[in-house]
């Protein structure tokens, strides 16, 4: 049986679902404020010329082409070949994916590799020429914009008002082709970045060492072009389908403000926001705002939607099982997105008729709200079910059930009822595929998503408040006025500022009185949940399980590591490993401890499908190199990361010319009348007390803090279980200690922390690992692990990845005492064994150092 010890902490982007959400929320406003009609905007698509359709749809066709051909010349320009039957599936993926991720037009550039590295394509070169891709994407925009914008300007066609947008705009994408310049040319912005963060420059160095081929990025960018005019035709043929005199000049304007709107959508490609800014361009040149909506939608229907359905379909050439998770995904938002337009849409009077005669006016409005609010939910939830998140997947069927029932108490609308039912169908069919235990976002940071909620509640009170009509409030409400009311009705719950006049107000004050109790109860559930709830007990026994396993069956010196209180652990099959979570990457320590070696790799295929269903991306840290071929058996990655010094103290002396110095330190503290002391475990609370005194003294040193995942820290519990070694003065004062660990590989011995006070005589480290040797020779120990060097043995590089660590040793500063580290463990002449990352993709090591420094951390 799988377990695992504690739940993954989210670094989920909640900021961006909360704007994606206020983006819909104020298409919404937009679309009551001007009084759209969707009866007046359906009548007008109904109008629509089948020949300009069907022109539309060709069109629509070539432009599926051109996105392929980029990508050809994309990658040509990285010096890759590759077919547009290649990228045709990749660009419709890539573009269906995007709407469900943060910043999607670009996050998606990094997902399905696969097909292409099965066509010998290394991961390095698909991901530099996918993001080739999206910075042409960007430099096509200013391209036709430029130009047409000063041909507008001269022609009188804008105002300056509505002209400075495009110009910071303009401004800014100068500004970005400076500094690319810049950097190519190692100018003063590089040399800026070489000052202030030297770190940036091991990537932007292996970026400017890869050679561009200069003729295919200039096709790249004339196809780019292509698929701009491209779109400004989608919006001429959209006008003239609508029997609508067409003018190119709005069309470029209309078509220019919905790619600026794309490109800096945090989120959902920007539903809503685009719709609304178009619609608002239309009316500005005259078009009725009905119509002027229809223009939109019909647009949008060529270039977003018709994209989107195809991506959906290409997945039917794909392994069924991701159909099978993306499919019902699709059909969720597209569900939620209903939802929302129905609520905010007068119903058929035909229909309401009867239901007045059935249900009371308060259930006719409390449905329509209800309705709404799944709606909203429901595209959020989407984002966690492509993930297969269990707890989503059961929320999300509850809501489609509910939703169902309430499309038809608030209007008879069956036909988006049915559309619930098919959500509902695909969730059903497909619920093998969620198998996340929890949604962990829940768990230890529920408070971000409360945070979340009580913000969309504060801004959905006042917002309601001060638009709602008197008709429905009782008053007009001034904004302060607004503020005042919601902040009673949601923290003291007291209504008195509101007089709700008709049943639509009242139904509005009672959601704010039902969501602000949930907030509350969430909060003091979550609140109390470790308290009352906690699972300390199983915790305890699970880290005791995992150490008599390691004491069984451990054959490493970082198996202490393993069962440490920082560990979250995952056991199957005889064995477990240890791990720990940092943003979505999960980061194991070595290799699994199993009572049976022959199960390793099936214990390693179940941990890795375990995180493909939490969405998480896996690292194995420190590996050794007898198993860095069972790794690329696996399909997986392998980077060399440094050394472990191994010392073997048969072959260990003080004599000799070049332990000279070791013996003048040793000499010059023992003369001063330092001495070694061993205090085996159970320390002494007293010599625990000094211990701790040296501990917190190296600590306020610079530059120095607690690191653990592959090294302890001061735990009193701890290291009172442990030997520990010191040097003292004359007066009986520590100052420095070692503590000696378990070192599970026969015949090895290992320590944990060195540490001492500032007082502390030069080489009195030399002193005690001196003595610890000798210790160790007694105890019939004939080698020592002194750890690992980051970087170590990189001289000789051979791949990109090895030059980049190259790089950073020697330009990066903050690295430099790595270097020390080497010397002043060469100086004890080990044997240097190399160790390894294990990883899936090279765009992973990008985020390798922050993960690590993450898990590192207390």
């Amino acid at each position: 049986m799988i377990r695992i010890l504690k739940n993954r902490k989210s670094a989920k982007p909640l900021w961006q679902i909360a704007l994606a959400a206020l983006m819909i929320l104020m298409s919404i406003y937009f679309v009551k404020n001007e009084h759209l009609e969707i009866a007046q905007i359906k009548s007008t698509l109904e109008q629509v010329d089948g020949f300009y359709l069907t022109l539309g749809l060709l069109v629509t066709g070539l432009y599926f082409l051109l996105q392929a051909l980029m990508y050809v010349f994309s990658f040509r320009t990285a010096g890759v070949k590759v077919g547009i039957d290649s990228t045709l599936p990749l660009y419709l993926k890539r573009n269906l994916i995007s709407v469900f991720l943060p910043a999607g037009g670009f996050s998606s550039l990094m997902f399905f590799t696969r097909p292409l590295t099965e066509k010998g394509i290394n991961n390095s070169e698909i991901h530099y020429s996918s993001y080739i891709y999206g910075l042409i994407s960007i430099l096509s925009v200013i391209v036709v914009a430029f130009p047409l914008l000063v041909l507008l300007l001269l022609r009188n066609k804008l105002t300056s008002a509505e002209l400075i947008p495009f110009i910071i705009i303009v401004l800014l994408i100068i500004v970005v082709l400076y500094l690319v310049w810049s950097f190519v040319k190692r100018k003063m912005m590089y040399r800026v970045v070489q000052r202030m963060n030297p770190k940036a420059l091991v990537f932007i160095d292996n970026i400017l060492a890869t050679e561009l081929n200069v003729k295919h990025f200039i096709f790249t960018l004339l196809v780019s072009v292509g698929i701009e005019f491209i779109g400004v035709a989608h919006v001429y043929i959209a006008m003239v389908a609508l029997g609508f005199e067409p003018d190119i000049f709005i069309a470029f304007i209309a078509y220019i403000v919905m790619v600026m709107l794309l490109i800096v959508s945090p989120f959902l490609r920007g539903i809503g926001a685009i719709e609304v800014s178009m619609t608002y361009v239309f009316v500005k040149s005259g078009i009725p705002a009905p119509q002027a909506a229809a223009i939109t939608l019909l647009f949008r229907f060529f270039e977003f939607w018709l994209p989107l359905m195809f991506g959906a379909g290409s997945f039917l050439f794909s392994r069924k099982s991701i159909v099978l998770r993306v499919l019902p995904v699709f059909i969720i938002f597209i569900s939620g997105f209903i939802d929302i337009v129905s609520a905010v849409t007068p119903a058929i009077p035909s229909r309401i008729r009867i239901l007045e005669k059935l249900l009371p006016e308060m259930a006719l409005n409390i449905s329509n709200f209800f309705v709404f609010f799944t709606g909203l939910l429901l595209i959020i939830l989407s984002v966690y079910l492509l993930k297969g998140v269990k707890r989503a997947w059961k929320i999300s069927l509850t809501l489609l059930v509910l939703a169902a029932l309430g499309h038809m108490v608030k209007g008879i609308d069956y036909e988006e009822a049915l559309v619930s039912i098919l959500a509902i169908l695909s969730l059903l069919f497909t619920y093998k595929l969620y198998n996340v235990r929890a949604m962990p976002i829940y768990r230890q940071n529920w408070w971000k998503v409360w945070s979340v909620g009580l913000a969309v509640l504060v801004l959905s009170a006042i917002g309601g408040t001060y638009f709602l009509e008197k008709a429905h409030m009782g008053m007009d409400y001034t904004f302060s006025e607004s503020v005042n009311a919601s902040f009673r009705l949601i923290f003291l719950f007291d209504a008195s500022g509101y007089l709700p006049q008709s049943a639509f107000g009242q139904v509005f004050v009672l959601f704010i009185y039902v969501f602000s109790i949930i907030l509350l109860i969430v909060a003091v559930f979550f609140s109390l949940h470790p308290i009352i709830f906690g699972d300390k007990v199983e915790e305890e026994n699970d880290l005791l399980h995992a150490r008599t396993l390691v004491e069984n069956y451990g054959k490493s010196a970082l198996d202490y590591f393993k069962y440490y209180p920082d560990k979250l652990l995952f056991f199957s099959n005889g064995g477990f490993l240890a791990y720990k979570i940092q943003g979505s990457y999960a980061v194991v320590l070595e290799l699994p401890v199993c009572s049976n070696e022959n199960a390793i790799p099936q214990l390693i295929d179940e941990f890795e499908a375990y995180c493909f269903g939490n969405g998480l991306r896996i690292f194995y840290y420190r590996v050794p190199e007898l198993s860095v071929q069972m790794f690329r058996s696996l399909k997986k990655k392998v980077l060399y990361i440094g050394q472990e010094a191994i010392l073997d103290l048969d072959k260990f002396t003080l004599s000799g010319s070049k332990m000279h110095p070791l013996r003048n330190a040793i000499n010059k503290a023992k003369n001063g009348g330092y001495t070694f002391h061993v205090y085996p475990s159970e320390i002494k609370d007293g010599i625990l007390q000094k211990l701790q005194h040296v501990s917190d003294a190296w600590l306020r040193a610079p530059g120095k803090s607690e690191q653990i995942f592959s090294q302890g820290m001061f735990i009193p519990e701890l290291i009172k279980k442990t030997t520990v070694m010191t040097i003292e003065n004359p007066e009986e004062k520590i100052v420095a200690f070692l503590n000696i660990v378990p070192d599970y590989v026969k015949g090895e011995g290992t320590y944990d922390m060195i540490r001492m006070t500032e007082d502390a005589p030069g080489g009195v480290v030399y002193f005690l690992l001196t003595e610890m040797f000798a210790w160790f020779r007694e105890q019939g120990i004939s080698r020592v692990n002194m750890g690992m060097v980051a970087f170590a043995g990189v001289d000789n590089a051979k791949t990109m990845a090895e030059k980049s660590m190259k790089f950073a040793l020697e330009h990066i500063r903050s690295l430099y005492h790595f270097k020390g580290q080497f010397q002043f463990k060469d100086k004890f002449d080990p044997e240097w064994v190399n160790k390894f990352l294990v990883y899936d993709m090279d765009y992973d090591l990008v985020q390798f150092p922050t993960v690590l420094k993450g898990v590192s951390k207390p």
